[in-house]
């Protein structure tokens, strides 16, 4: 398995989404992808970080 970081502060969600779902269409499928939250206080990066909670089985949210 390959484990992907993604650190985050205050990202936008539109580079987020496009990073994850470049990952997600990779012809390699055993990966995780781990995004980690450096502390984030724009709202729409953490309404994005929080849809990816619930919405992605493969994304794991760590904050600091």
């Amino acid at each position: 398995m390959i484990s992907v970081i993604i650190p985050v502060y205050n990202s936008k969600p539109e580079w987020l989404d496009l990073s994850i779902n470049s990952i997600l269409n990779q012809t390699f499928k055993k990966f995780e992808i781990i995004l980690i939250d450096d502390g984030s206080q724009e709202k729409e990066c953490l309404n994005y970080l929080s849809s990816c909670k619930s919405d992605r089985k493969s994304t794991r949210l760590n904050s600091s």
